[in-house]
């Protein structure tokens, strides 16, 4: 890893979105950096997870990794704790530059449950695809991504003008993101939410 510069190319990412999403959202500063930092940044684990499993599939290096005195089970174990362990340094550098203030609290709680869902749905999405390339898993990855950021705001819209209870109020439950933000109450978009979401 230190030979392609990974820890180099892991804190331009993290300055980046730490610039990108200080002057994105000057007006509602605390808010908008939490969506940004906390939520959709931690979505890209899905795509980044997918990649790093589907990746030594793709170049080969499995083959030579599962003719090693290595069971197959430790190896894919050793790659998602790599995983987790990046995820958990995304989290304690973010957590480290803004702080703990009380409005984040629920955000940094949810953060925790996201990177953790994000690894595990990258994990089994790159393992499920088989090929030379990763392309098919990273593009999976990114369109998972996607569904489950839409379904957020989706949910919460539904629900506060009661239809959260349809078949497509009851569809937007399957992400896990929503089932977290739920659990723990609180909204991005909508003003308020009935309390008994919080049972969903």
């Amino acid at each position: 890893m230190r030979g392609r510069f990974a820890w180099l190319g892991a804190a331009v990412l993290l300055m980046a979105v730490g610039g990108l999403a200080t002057v994105a959202t000057q007006d509602t500063w605390l808010d908008g950096y939490g969506i940004i930092a906390y939520f959709l940044v931690p979505l890209a684990f899905i795509p980044m997870a997918a990649g790093a499993i589907a990746s030594p599939r793709a170049n080969r290096f499995v083959e030579s990794a599962f003719t090693a005195p290595v069971e197959r089970s430790n190896w894919l174990a050793a790659k998602v704790l790599v995983l987790l362990t990046l995820a958990g340094a995304y989290y304690l550098a973010y957590t480290y530059h803004v702080g703990l203030p009380l409005l984040l609290g629920k955000f940094l709680i949810w953060t925790v449950g996201i990177l953790v869902a994000s690894v595990a749905v990258g994990t089994l999405i790159g393992v499920l695809f088989t090929g030379r390339s990763i392309a098919a898993p990273a593009a999976t990855g990114v369109g998972v991504l996607l569904a489950y950021a839409g379904l957020v705001p989706l949910q919460e819209l539904m629900v506060a003008q009661g239809n959260g209870a349809t078949r497509t109020g009851h569809l937007a439950l399957a992400s896990p993101v929503v089932l977290l933000k739920n659990a723990l109450g609180f909204t991005l978009v909508a003003g308020s939410i009935p309390a008994t979401t919080t049972l969903t």
